[in-house]
């Protein structure tokens, strides 16, 4: 039923689109899609978006669309709480240095897009890295280019003096 100008009318529709936000708070419902790994993952907003309205709409018979595993994550600091970090923790270092896993392999180009493809890709493909661990890797020249996280930088004179501090 719509009102307008003081008249009810009714309408009738072929299709509705609901948009609810996500669940990125809701580890159990993160787990679904992606195993154990969800509870190495550091949210960077708030611990109360669990998803309650996406949930009741697809418990209404809502069909959903795009990928399961699909969600906006960025590189965050490891050092940063388990919520509501901000955006004081996200990682800008990433296209000005390498990023390698715990096994110290890089595994995807860095530089491939300067800045907007860095928020599409980082988080996911951290995310599928052996205990969502990933460290990027600036030399001294850059680290004044990109806006640093509110924790300072691990800092050493050598790769083998590096990979030891971290």
């Amino acid at each position: 039923m719509v009102e307008h100008d003081g008249q009810s009318r009714e309408v009738t529709a072929r299709a509705f689109i609901g948009a609810s936000g996500g669940f990125e708070a809701n580890i159990p419902w993160l787990k679904e899609y992606w195993g154990d790994a969800a509870e190495n993952f550091i949210i960077r907003g708030t611990p109360y978006n669990k998803g309650q309205v996406l949930r009741q709409l697809l418990d209404s018979g809502a069909r959903p669309v795009g990928r399961a595993k699909g969600f906006h994550a960025i590189a965050l600091d490891a050092r940063a709480p388990k919520f509501d970090g901000g955006i004081v923790t996200r990682l800008d270092s990433v296209p000005f240095g390498i990023v390698v896993n715990k096994h110290g392999e890089r595994f995807y180009d860095e530089g491939e897009d300067f800045w907007l493809k860095r928020y599409a890709i980082w988080g996911t493909l951290i995310a599928e890295q052996p205990e969502q661990e990933a460290y990027s890797v600036v030399d001294a020249k850059s680290i004044d280019l990109f806006l640093p996280s509110v924790f300072p930088p691990i800092k050493a004179n050598s790769i083998r003096q590096l990979a030891q501090s971290l």
